[in-house]
């Protein structure tokens, strides 16, 4: 039997002035008091990116505010402190990135209220799932899990994700492409069937598509381009309707497996989501015994936009170096239930040499990272 997750958010209002509908649906989920209050999470950046537009709209509609800074990763104890300090509010707005909008729906359960997402990057598709991911404060993984109901609405502005820097746009289809690669496998594996899973890899075709084709001219274009705001918008939605489409034992593998594992690893701090995972990719492939032509063919893509190439790049570089620290990511990979569930016949030889298999293709390639896209561009 296929069960589908719950696909968030409830209500998707995505176009050019989207944040000017926030004051009408922060009225209409607080019971239209006016007078009501509204918390705002958001994070260092996102919410000075559209400042003016939110707080007009939450003035209009007559709606105190009150602000929460989300220092860190998402972790239980920061969306506890959020939600003390909802107390009084009708609502949690998040604006921001991925770890900003976590803590708002994490938060926004604890407290018992609805939620409202305001995505400001493109790099990941945390304003399309109910999911929350979880860390420590150092920032290494823990755990992602479904979040009791759905948040109430997600805003999208595409002009705002395209003016995202350029690393961040990579990094959110390179993390699109990797629910691409799992959840082909995981269906293959599964033998998931039924209109949800056709439906799942009708679209990741056309994910993968716009991916390899379109991926790196939208990197490359000006931002106030609708190639870019095209791609931008796809790499926040697509992802979170296959995975919701696929259903939960279809929709992680072995990349996100080693991206979680390699969060061990202190130097990866500076590393995107996505760009660790274009490195998990190349695992999971080297897993799933695909020929060197088709590793390669990834590799050159993740090249062309920009994305770190090898361990050392992402800042994992003691990987390589030190013994304990390699030991501690496969062992940390292989427990984790993505790839107990995925390869359950393999063991630290085997994960091992597809790490090391990935590591070789990308310092081949490591050389011509970037052409035309600059990795730190902001």
């Amino acid at each position: 039997m296929t069960t589908l997750a719950v696909l968030a958010p409830t209500h998707y209002l995505s176009g050019d002035g989207a944040l000017e509908e926030l004051g009408r649906v922060a009225l209409a989920l607080g019971g239209g008091r006016a007078g009501a209050g509204v918390l705002l999470v958001h994070g260092g950046v996102g919410l000075d990116l559209v400042r003016p537009g939110v707080e007009a709209a939450l003035e209009r509609a007559g709606l105190r505010r009150a602000a929460y800074a989300v220092d860190g990763p998402c972790r239980p104890e920061l969306a506890a402190a959020a939600a003390r300090a909802a107390l009084g509010a009708s609502l949690l707005v998040g604006v921001g990135g991925g770890r900003v909008l976590d803590v708002t729906k994490a938060a926004a359960e604890a407290a018992g209220l609805d939620c409202v997402l305001v995505p400001t990057s493109p790099a990941t598709c945390a304003a399309a799932t109910a999911v929350v991911v979880e860390y420590t404060p150092a920032g290494a993984y823990v755990r992602s899990r479904l979040t009791a109901r759905p948040p109430a609405y997600a805003l999208v502005d595409p002009a705002v994700l395209a003016a995202a820097p350029d690393r961040h746009l990579a990094a959110g289809l390179v993390d699109a492409l990797a629910k691409v690669v799992e959840v082909r496998f995981g269906l293959a594996r599964t033998g998931g069937g039924g209109a949800g899973a056709v439906a799942a890899l009708a679209l990741c075709d056309a994910l993968e598509t716009l991916v390899f084709d379109d991926g790196p001219g939208a990197v490359a274009a000006g931002r106030d381009t609708a190639q870019r705001r095209e791609a931008a918008e796809a790499a926040v939605l697509w992802p979170g309707l296959v995975g919701a489409l696929a259903s939960e034992g279809a929709k992680l593998a072995a990349a996100h497996a080693v991206h979680n594992a390699l969060t061990l690893v202190p130097g990866t701090r500076s590393a995107l989501h996505g760009e660790i995972l274009a490195f998990g990719i190349l695992v999971q492939l080297a897993l799933e015994g695909r020929d060197d032509a088709e590793i390669e063919r990834h590799a050159r893509l993740f090249a062309r936009l920009g994305c770190p190439m090898t361990l050392a790049e992402l800042g994992a570089g003691a990987y390589l170096t030190d013994p304990v620290v390699s030991a501690g990511v496969l062992a940390r990979a292989l427990e984790l239930p993505s790839m107990r569930l995925s390869f359950p016949g393999i063991g630290v030889r085997e994960l091992a040499e597809a790490f090391a298999a990935a590591q070789a293709v990308g310092t081949a390639l490591a050389g011509s990272a970037g052409a035309g896209v600059s990795r730190r561009s902001g």
